[in-house]
């Protein structure tokens, strides 16, 4: 993904209204996060590595103080 995230989602938001456009960027940036963190928690489920326990671990940690479970 590129920084410049209004040259990614441009191409197949031109011709709707600002609102569309924006709110077309956050649901694709929200969809590649969860399928990001999808992929990373399956991996680490299943390699079992250190990094990926202490990802996960880190990952966890701070969706619950974001969310202040």
């Amino acid at each position: 993904m590129t920084s410049n995230l209004a040259k990614v989602y441009i191409i197949g938001l031109r011709g709707q209204p600002l609102i569309g456009i924006i709110e077309g960027m956050l649901y694709g940036i929200i969809k590649y996060y969860q399928k990001s963190r999808a992929m990373t928690i399956l991996h680490s489920a299943t390699m079992q590595t250190p990094y990926c326990n202490k990802m996960y671990t880190w990952l966890d940690k701070t969706i619950k103080k974001h969310l202040n479970i």
